[in-house]
């Protein structure tokens, strides 16, 4: 299923999202809808949390949920995510495996190399513009807002961060071309520029799940990258 990029000062929060994913699931099902009638069983569970637009896995009972976990928690998927940056530095490769731990008191997540958990993030540039930077970031498994925490400790901007940085978020006058007014003021993307573009695992089939950018990455990629390319090409010839 695919969540939404969802739009505001603060990232949305994964909880919530999750929840309100989960009762629409439940809308569906109690509709009888033959494309969610498989999810009954126990009641739909999402296999982890995502805290910005993209794939997100149900599953349909306990038993497909541990299984999914385990699958999960053995590294076996691959996480693609895009971000939009304010410049980075001035590799465009790096990797990032500093271990993740959650604040005690506050919502965020920070570096601990005492009660910090396993986590690595490879981060890789795909496009240098005026303005912004398109990048990859890929793991295979996700801590609590490790992209963003990890993208800040090696110096990469994402556009919108308030948390890990502060950061002027996506507006009229990152995009070229734009004929209607509008200045910095005119946001059109308030949170981190983040979205999960691709999600993969064994468990899940051949194909891997994509899910399509918000249309302000959309409209910004699409100037930037040569006319012979598209932004899975683009996407493939990473490592």
């Amino acid at each position: 299923m695919d969540q939404p990029s969802l739009g505001g000062e603060e990232a949305p929060n994964a909880a919530e999202a999750t929840a309100s994913l989960q009762a629409a699931l439940r809308s569906r099902i109690e509709e009888n809808s033959p494309t969610y009638k498989s999810l009954l069983g126990d009641g739909a569970t999402a296999a982890y949390s995502l805290p910005c637009g993209g794939p997100v896995v149900f599953a349909g009972s306990r038993e497909s949920l541990s299984l999914l976990r385990e699958d999960y928690g053995s590294n076996h998927w691959t996480f693609r995510f895009l971000l939009l940056t304010r410049g980075g530095p001035a590799e465009d490769d790096i990797t990032c495996d500093l271990p993740v731990a959650v604040h005690n008191t506050k919502p965020q997540s920070l570096i601990s190399h005492t009660t910090g958990k396993r986590a690595q993030t490879r981060f890789q540039r795909i496009i240098r513009g005026e303005t912004l930077e398109l990048w990859e970031a890929k793991t295979d498994f996700l801590r609590p807002d490790q992209i963003r925490l990890h993208a800040s400790e090696i110096g990469l901007p994402i556009a919108g961060e308030s948390l890990y940085g502060e950061h002027e978020p996506i507006s009229r006058p990152d995009l070229p071309g734009t004929r209607k007014p509008g200045g910095r003021g005119f946001i059109l993307f308030p949170g981190p520029a983040i979205h999960l573009h691709q999600l993969s695992a064994p468990l899940l089939g051949d194909q891997p799940f994509t899910s399509k950018p918000p249309k302000s990455f959309i409209k910004w990629i699409q100037a930037h990258l040569p006319e012979e390319k598209d932004l899975q090409e683009a996407l493939n010839s990473l490592s």
